[in-house]
């Protein structure tokens, strides 16, 4: 027993290290993800959304006369600054500087009013090879064509997901969905 002693005691010292060193190793692999959350209206009915950072709203109207895509530009701790860009050519068609109070701010070139309500901050850690390819085998079968649409108050809204994170979608006069995408590894 006397010789298994420093044997248990290197082993034990190599499992502490080895593993501050995997935790020290995930938490340098770690990325922060920012969603925005707000809502617009719809023709006096109410979109709410969640936004992952890097992702945009495909906005258009039911009827097909205008189609849009929001897409946040600059996120600070307590504003954020969208454009909305006319879907077709991609050019600018109003800006919207919004802090995160919750206070509606109205377009002056399109009849839309936003609100944001706030931005979360999530600290992820990518998934190692086996737990991502379990994901994404499992997102196969989800069959939600990573994007989530819902029509609202004369509007059609839809959000695409971003890596390892979601977004999602829900109108007050009712309908909702959420999309999610897997951690790339």
């Amino acid at each position: 027993m006397n010789r298994l002693r420093p044997f248990l005691l290197v082993c034990l010292a190599l499992t502490f290290v080895a593993g501050s060193a995997y935790a020290e190793e995930n938490s340098s692999r770690a990325k922060q993800i920012r969603t925005i959350k707000g809502y617009f209206d719809c023709d006096g009915n109410k979109m709410s959304f969640s936004l992952p950072e890097g992702r945009g709203l495909s906005i258009k109207r039911s009827d097909g006369t205008a189609e849009y895509r929001l897409v946040p530009e600059k996120l600070d701790n307590d504003r954020v600054s969208l454009a909305l860009l006319d879907a077709v050519t991609g050019l600018p068609v109003e800006r919207f500087n919004a802090s995160l109070d919750g206070k509606l701010v109205r377009g002056a070139n399109v009849a839309l009013s936003l609100a944001l309500t706030g931005i979360t901050v999530v600290r992820t850690v990518p998934k190692n090879r086996v737990e991502a390819a379990i994901a994404n085998s499992e997102a196969g079968d989800s069959g939600l064509d990573n994007a989530c649409c819902v029509e609202c108050g004369g509007w059609i809204v839809c959000c695409e997901p971003s890596s390892g994170w979601c977004c999602g979608l829900e109108c007050s006069s009712g309908g909702s969905c959420s999309a999610c995408t897997p951690s790339e590894q």
